[in-house]
């Protein structure tokens, strides 16, 4: 039996055509407003850890900043990604911390359902082979970041 060459065995995917939506958060001071003491969390790239979503040091925004900013509204199972900063930590958005918003150092990709698996895009997006291009696109005089195209455009390798 034949052995299939390693591009026979992966096919890459550009990101934007696995997702329903890729967005990012914004940043609530530029509108006058500030952290509260609680209400809806507020996640920022310091809670994308490489192992997961860390809240041990969450911000919180008023119920008001969360609905004004629908666009960055969290849905489960929504995938973060950091694109400023430390580059291209990811993770899932469980369920259990809903609702909850994001800043603009964050990427909310939304996959469309049944394309593929969460766990092994997750996986993916943690790859050398997305770091790489992660690191060939980061851009930036004084912080280097990436934006929402350049996310769309990270091919990601899926199986046959």
């Amino acid at each position: 039996m034949r052995e299939r060459s390693r591009s026979q065995q992966h096919r890459p995917v550009a990101l934007r055509d696995l997702a329903e939506t890729i967005t990012k958060g914004e940043s609530i001071q530029w509108q006058g407003e500030a952290y509260q003491d609680e209400g809806i969390p507020f996640i920022r790239t310091t809670n994308v850890q490489w192992e997961g979503l860390d809240l041990s040091s969450v911000a919180r925004v008023s119920l008001a900043s969360h609905q004004r900013m629908a666009r960055s509204q969290l849905q489960a199972h929504d995938l973060l990604i950091s694109i400023a900063g430390t580059l291209g930590r990811a993770c899932i958005v469980p369920p259990e911390v809903l609702p909850a918003n994001i800043n603009q150092d964050l990427a909310l990709v939304r996959i469309r359902r049944g394309d593929v698996s969460l766990p092994y895009l997750l996986h993916a997006l943690r790859s050398d082979f997305v770091g790489q291009q992660i690191g060939r696109s980061g851009r930036g005089a004084g912080r280097i970041h990436l934006n929402l195209q350049q996310v769309g455009s990270l091919q990601v390798p899926l199986p046959p």
